[in-house]
């Protein structure tokens, strides 16, 4: 792979982060129902879930924001390559979770589509990402 190529691929792949936000949205007011679930918990559990949650999102967000504005430097430094190997370990893992949470997702059209959909995501990023790590 080229690097001009490469550098197209991570423009493409940190877009994609930004899909995740809306998706998330999506997903804890619909088949997964997480506001009555993190009503639940006690106070303090309820905010570090919430943490974890926003640090995530600002952190995957965050990166596929660098990676669109700096992704020709990061093509030509082996620390972006670096890091174009450890996203695509985390979305292989990401996909591997996908995998693991199958049985218990919730059922019906709408939600299976969502599921599927979600795994496509992470799948393509996961090999994205490897392509670019590689090339």
């Amino acid at each position: 792979m080229s690097a001009a190529d490469a550098q197209a691929w991570l423009v493409a792949l940190g877009c994609l982060h930004f899909v995740q936000l809306p998706a998330m949205s999506l997903l804890v007011r619909g088949p997964l129902r997480l506001k009555p679930e993190l009503a639940k918990l006690s106070p303090i559990s309820h905010r570090i879930v919430l943490l974890f949650i926003w640090g995530l999102m600002l952190l995957l967000l965050g990166l596929g924001g660098l990676l669109v504005a700096e992704s020709e430097s990061a093509v030509r430094s082996s620390f972006g390559r670096g890091l174009s190997g450890l996203l695509a370990m985390f979305f292989g893992l990401r996909v591997l979770a996908q995998l693991w949470i199958y049985r218990i997702w919730p059922h019906g059209l709408r939600n299976r589509a969502m599921y599927y959909v979600f795994g496509s995501l992470y799948l393509f990023l996961a090999t994205g990402y490897s392509l670019v790590a590689f090339s």
